[in-house]
């Protein structure tokens, strides 16, 4: 055809294997932060929840049983054993390192760690760093 150029061959290595019926387009970017993104939740569930999968156990356990996330799963919501601790990132906490409301996004502040295990359903401004996040939004 006029104004076609021929494609040119390159010199850089294939990425994966071709896209197909048992294998779908997906960057490795794309899978790592789905991983990522959906292990910290089940992290944050599993770790919650860890002998907790009935309503009776996690009753017994203290923990709140019920529907949470935007897919509505069945799990047991613990108090953290270190709620209302002074913290400056999440590392601190057995949950996460909440901002106090009024502290400006970006600003230096003390938090507190979060009083549940379980963040799904929570939209909160966290501390990383010493540093307050814009609000995270767990479902």
């Amino acid at each position: 055809m006029p104004g076609c150029r021929p494609r040119m061959p390159t010199r850089e290595p294939a990425r994966s294997a071709p896209a197909g019926p048992d294998r779908p387009v997906s960057s490795w970017p794309a899978r790592l932060a789905r991983m990522v993104t959906g292990g910290l939740i089940v992290v944050l569930a599993a770790g919650s929840a860890a002998a907790q999968d009935t309503r009776e156990a996690c009753e017994a356990a203290g923990g709140k049983w019920g529907r949470f996330g935007l897919r509505q799963r069945e799990l047991c919501d613990l108090p953290a054993p270190d709620a209302g601790k002074a913290c400056t990132d999440s590392k601190d906490c057995a949950s996460a390192c909440i901002a106090p409301e009024a502290a400006p996004v970006a600003s230096s502040s003390e938090g507190k760690c979060h009083a549940r295990m379980l963040l799904l359903g929570t939209c909160l401004k966290q501390v990383r760093g010493g540093v307050v996040t814009p609000p995270l939004c767990a479902d």
